[in-house]
Formats: C-alpha cells, sequence, structure tokens
C-alpha cells in the first residue's frame, strides 16, 4: 500500500456527525505541521441500498485516519472527489 487510508461512513444522510469530526481533526492536525500533504477527501460512491459517504486519508493524514478507523488503500480516483479538510495542495498527490 501507500499509504491512503479510506473510511466508509455509510448512508450520507447519517454521515454528519462524523464527517464534521474527521473535519476538524484533520484541520487541527494540518493547522499544527502546516503539512501541504495533509487532507481528507470525500466522494459519495453508489451502495448496494444508498450512497455512501466515503473519506479518503492522505498518507500524511494516515494517523488522523488510524485514530478514526479507517482502512488501507490504493490512493483514489479523481473524480468527483472533493476537499474536506486540510491542504488544497494535497490535490496534487492525486495527479496521475
Amino acid at each position: 500500500m501507500n499509504g491512503w487510508r479510506k473510511l466508509n461512513l455509510g448512508d450520507t444522510l447519517l454521515a454528519g456527525d462524523q464527517r464534521d469530526c474527521i473535519a476538524a481533526a484533520i484541520g487541527s492536525a494540518y493547522s499544527a505541521t502546516g503539512d501541504a500533504e495533509m487532507a481528507a477527501f470525500v466522494r459519495h460512491e453508489s451502495g448496494a441500498l444508498h450512497c455512501d459517504f466515503v473519506v479518503y486519508f492522505t498518507p500524511a493524514a494516515a494517523s488522523v485516519g488510524r485514530r478514526m478507523g479507517a482502512q488501507p488503500c490504493a490512493a483514489p480516483a479523481t473524480r468527483e472527489l472533493t476537499l474536506l479538510a486540510g491542504s488544497e495542495r494535497a490535490f496534487e498527490l492525486l495527479s496521475p
């Protein structure tokens, strides 16, 4: 693996509290370190019954992801991915 982590928060309509908690944790970590690669991205992905809210943690944010229960994964595709919190420069990690 390359250090990325992924956390499926499930139904988008029920993910708000966890999403806010993750955004705050990433924001705090980014403020503390200033690491341009510290970020969390999100995407709505089709699930079996509903649309899932999935959070991707960059390698620099992996420690936050581990605390939140995120599992190792490959770097996500850029399609429909948006920044949840952290450095906008982290988008550069997703370039092909």
